[in-house]
């Protein structure tokens, strides 16, 4: 830990496989540009490696009143195969696009939870959708992204109270940002 408080990746070095995915995922990024479905690899990838139990991925853009769902991840609904996404991301959204949770996220289409309350400092309202999404504990992660929009994490730990360092989450959810939607 830096002397400002602030954690840095190289913190998380007892974890070596976590700083190794999250340190390959730009590049994979850049490589499968032309892939379709890349937000849920990504959230796939990062909810396995955190231990989440449920991870709803939304983009607000309060320009357009629009909240958006882009991927879900349920860990009951790993319709997954046994072997690494990124080697045959194609063969992936196949198996996601079965998994329930995921669909329904990306069905899930609102109005913009920013234009509504102004900032993301009382996160209440996303709570409670998150509740909405089954979760029972819902945690709530909010970053700015391009063109105005909001990204939203919306995620539930398996052990249900325990949390995820925030400094971590920024790290990672960055990854999505990345994403062509």
């Amino acid at each position: 830990m830096k002397d400002d408080g602030k954690v840095s990746p190289l913190d998380y070095l007892e974890n070596p496989e976590l700083v190794k995915m999250l340190l390959s995922i730009p590049r994979k990024i850049l490589h499968h540009h032309e892939v379709e479905g890349l937000p849920q690899i990504i959230l796939h990838e990062l909810a396995d490696k955190l231990n989440l139990k449920r991870a709803s991925y939304l983009i607000d853009n309060p320009d357009f009143d629009c909240l958006k769902g882009v991927a879900g991840f349920c860990c009951n609904q790993k319709n997954t195969p046994d072997h690494d996404a990124w080697h045959d991301p194609h063969n992936f959204k196949k198996h996601i696009e079965q998994a329930e949770f995921n669909a329904d996220m990306q069905k899930f289409l609102h109005a913009s939870v920013k234009k509504k309350i102004g900032d993301y400092a009382n996160k209440e309202d996303l709570i409670a959708l998150g509740k909405n999404f089954g979760m029972e504990n819902p945690q709530v992660y909010t970053w700015n992204m391009r063109h105005g929009n909001h990204g939203i994490l919306i995620f539930e730990t398996s052990d249900n109270h325990a949390s995820v360092n925030n400094d971590l989450i920024d790290h990672a959810t960055a990854l999505l940002g990345l994403c062509p939607l």
